[in-house]
């Protein structure tokens, strides 16, 4: 009964993972500057709407974010003294 119970368990964790190992996950990366100058703009929080997914640009205004693979991605842009952007990328 015991050998059993840990094929079970076995089954079980093999299942749990097959998600995990087939899904497909995309990288969003870039520079955020601004518009009027091109000057680099460090801690701007990029978010992933509908998600709890996010990521702040570094010191020379860089992003790099791991999400997973969605047939439509709202992205949302905001820093203090900005006006907020939203993108949509199909």
């Amino acid at each position: 009964m015991i050998g059993l119970k840990f094929n079970f368990i076995g089954i079980i964790l093999l299942f749990a993972t097959q998600g995990i190992l087939f899904s497909q996950n995309i990288s969003l990366s870039g520079f955020v500057n601004e518009k009027g100058s091109r000057e680099v703009l460090p801690f701007v929080h990029i978010r992933i709407l509908g998600t709890n997914q996010g990521t702040n640009t570094n010191n020379y205004g860089f992003y790099s974010l791991q999400i997973e693979k969605m047939t439509e991605i709202d992205i949302e842009v905001s820093c203090i003294g900005y006006k907020t952007i939203n993108y949509k990328l199909n």
